[in-house]
């Protein structure tokens, strides 16, 4: 992770939306993955705005990447 960039996710846990604090300038990559490592979502986004509704309660991971660096998060779903 680069630490002079903002990336941080609220509230943990959350039941329907994440919300994205960050400073990238562009539309970036996310993926959402299970315990397991399984890959459960993905796609592209500018928002600061997640809906995890859809998702199974459990814990998980956002990873998002944006200018070739990679960040990772964890979360827990209620």
């Amino acid at each position: 992770e680069d630490s002079n960039t903002t990336f941080n996710i609220y509230p943990v846990p959350a039941s329907q939306t994440l919300f994205l604090e960050h400073e990238f300038n562009e539309t970036f990559d996310y993926a959402i993955f299970n315990t397991l490592g399984e890959r459960i979502e993905h796609g592209q986004m500018n928002e600061t705005q997640l809906d995890i509704d859809h998702l199974l309660k459990g814990q998980y991971f956002l990873k998002v990447e944006s200018e070739g660096k990679s960040y990772n998060k964890k979360f827990i779903k209620i």
